[in-house]
């Protein structure tokens, strides 16, 4: 392998500059016939250039699996019905009763498997009504 010199450091090459442009004024009475050293420009160091922010994608978190929607069905005497179906039967026995459906502001609904009847209290009054599961 062909050896290679090696370059002067950026860091002498700035001192030596530094060091001309400092010289004492005896330096500067010298002779006339010898040129004046010429001076180095300062090295310029790379200009940095700052990369644009990167925008980065949101860390992939693992996933809970998707729950199945669960099913909640009553069940007694070769009956079947959802708590949905429930409080819809109470609403139509209410208003058929003569009352506002615009006035049910909350409506609780009981089974009561030993009667096989279904309570319901409109608005937080316990007597609201009744009808046959």
């Amino acid at each position: 392998m062909p050896r290679t010199k090696k370059a002067a450091p950026v860091e002498e090459a700035v001192v030596k500059t530094e060091e001309v442009a400092a010289a004492p004024a005896a330096e500067a009475k010298k002779p006339a016939d010898k040129k004046p050293a010429a001076k180095k420009p300062a090295a310029k160091k790379p200009a940095v250039k700052k990369a644009p922010a990167e925008k980065k994608a949101p860390a992939k978190t693992a996933r809970a699996p998707k729950k199945a929607a669960a099913a909640v069905f009553v069940q007694y005497a070769d009956k079947q019905a959802t708590p949905e179906e429930l409080a819809e039967r109470a609403k139509a026995d209410w208003t058929a009763k003569g009352n506002d459906l615009a006035a049910m502001k909350k409506i609780a609904v009981y089974f009561k498997a030993d009667d096989g009847m279904v309570y319901y209290a409109v608005n937080e009054d316990e007597n609201s009504g009744s009808f046959a599961f």
